[in-house]
């Protein structure tokens, strides 16, 4: 008998243990997750101040250019960023004279001559915002934060590659005369004279019209860079999966948007926006969510590819192919979205935006291609979590509100055809016309995780 409660005794002894264990292993990991709430809310603050602050800049840069687009002006730090990094070792690095500061262009140079650095492939870009604005009688300039991805490898042996995530911060300015040119033109570095593809020689005289274009006189220019930080994505990043702690945080508004919502009624001669938002969500954002989260479960994009700008393809390629290059793949199964709430309506002399916070269900996890078993994540318990949509499509098209909302997304919206034969730049295999634009329609431009969206 004492046997016997000597051993029950223990055997209550390691069960009060065990769930000791249990309580405190769930404490700290509450404790832990609203540490990771408050920080969020804490640079969500800081954020908003900041980007209020920015607003009223941003205002004073069209008072004097009415024509300044941040959607176009992001366009050209895109494709500066990409012509950088593609060019970058390589002896045509001079072309991008117009485009860069003399110290610049000269390190690059300099790196060329000794044979030193890396090349660049496969680059995506995730995120650019611009974080400062300078006006003054001098210049203007722009300070924007670039979030990317590519893989690297050395010019030299032993030529080892690297799948790399960085930010950037880039300072870009122009002289205060300078206006912008219109949308059509900041989607390629063009010579802002002749408006032609640009091809410079090596003292920045575009091929086409002979004129020598210096660095700040007819458009923006790369005047400093500054790398915060650059890092190797580790193995581990692919089967790891993050608390979605974000979905305790407030869907961010913006301060204005009531106003953007009169502007934007009478700019399309609308009367109540509760109606119009009804139909963008049920005929824009489910069927775009649809065939979007169908094309990454099945890899393949050709009826989405026309739904989704090239910053958003290329991002989801490079992930895609990271994940394969490892032996892995992430799933979503029974994608659902639970709730839709609005956070921003933006307009500018070319474009207009609509950016929703749209919370998702589903079973997420990542699996093994071989073997396909299940490494992280589960196929019978959902995932809840939430992202920022935004979307944008340039100003003028469908102004007539019931076209806007009568648009077949599976068919070109050039030549109405079946989008089946999308290419993998969105144009149409039926009538070669690149669709993605926004010139037809709207197009999914970013997609942002809830606790780093700043508005």
């Amino acid at each position: 008998m004492e046997i016997f409660s000597h051993y029950a005794f223990w055997v209550l002894f390691c069960i009060i243990l065990v769930g000791i264990g249990i309580f405190l292993f769930f404490y700290f990991q509450k404790q832990k997750q609203q540490q990771q709430v408050e920080a969020a809310l804490l640079a969500r603050e800081e954020g908003v101040a900041q980007k209020q602050l920015l607003e009223n800049y941003l205002t004073a840069l069209r008072g004097k250019d009415p024509h300044f687009s941040r959607i176009s002006f992001l366009d050209f730090v895109k494709s500066l960023y990409f012509k950088f990094y593609l060019f970058q070792g390589e002896k045509y690095f001079v072309q991008l004279r117009p485009f860069l500061s003399d110290f610049l262009l000269q390190e690059e140079l300099d790196k060329i001559k000794t044979g030193l650095g890396h090349k660049h492939v496969q680059i995506s870009i995730a995120a650019l915002h611009i974080t400062a604005i300078e006006v003054n009688e001098q210049r203007d300039k722009v300070v924007v934060e670039i979030d990317a991805a590519y893989t690297r490898y050395q010019t030299q042996p032993p030529h080892l590659e690297q799948d790399c995530v960085t930010r950037e911060r880039w300072t870009l300015e122009r002289k205060a005369k300078v206006k912008s040119l219109s949308a059509d033109f900041l989607q390629e570095l063009l010579c802002p004279y002749c408006k032609k593809t640009g091809l410079f020689d090596e003292n920045g005289t575009c091929t086409y019209c002979e004129t020598e274009v210096i660095a700040g006189e007819g458009q923006w220019f790369l005047a400093d860079r500054e790398a915060i930080f650059e890092a190797e994505i580790k193995p581990d990043v692919f089967v790891n999966f993050a608390t979605a702690y974000g979905l305790q945080i407030p869907t961010l508004v913006h301060p204005q948007i009531s106003d953007q919502k009169a502007k934007f009624l009478a700019r399309h001669q609308l009367n109540r926006w509760e109606s119009y938002w009804q139909s963008y969500q049920e005929r824009i954002i489910l069927p775009y969510f649809e065939q979007v989260y169908e094309a990454w479960r099945t890899y393949e994009w050709g009826n989405a590819r026309h739904l989704v700008g090239d910053r958003l393809y290329e991002v989801s390629q490079f992930w895609l192919k990271s994940y394969q290059k490892r032996g892995v793949e992430s799933q979503l199964l029974d994608p659902q979205i639970t709730k839709i709430e609005l956070a921003k309506v933006e307009m500018d002399a070319y474009y207009e935006v609509l950016t929703a916070r749209i919370f998702i269900s589903c079973f997420e996890f990542v699996s093994s291609l071989k073997e396909q078993k299940v490494l992280k994540g589960s196929k019978t318990k959902r995932h809840h979590f939430s992202e920022y949509w935004t979307f944008v499509r340039k100003h003028g098209v469908h102004a007539n509100s019931q076209k806007d909302l009568a648009y077949d997304i599976k068919t070109c919206p050039n030549c109405q055809k079946n989008a089946d034969k999308m290419g993998k730049n969105a144009q149409c295999g039926y009538c070669g016309q690149k669709v993605n634009l926004g010139d037809y329609f709207w197009v999914l431009q970013n997609i942002e995780q809830d606790e780093t969206y700043i508005g």
